[in-house]
């Protein structure tokens, strides 16, 4: 598995949604998901 280095650079690049997600373990809101009307 490849790992990546977490730069300042590469984390100010995120959105604060991606930021939220990847960094403070967060989940999509609920009624916001990409295969909601599936």
């Amino acid at each position: 598995m490849k790992t990546y280095a977490k730069t300042p650079e590469a984390l100010a690049r995120l959105t604060p949604e991606q930021y939220r997600v990847t960094q403070q373990n967060g989940t999509e809101y609920p009624g916001t998901g990409e295969y909601l009307k599936n």
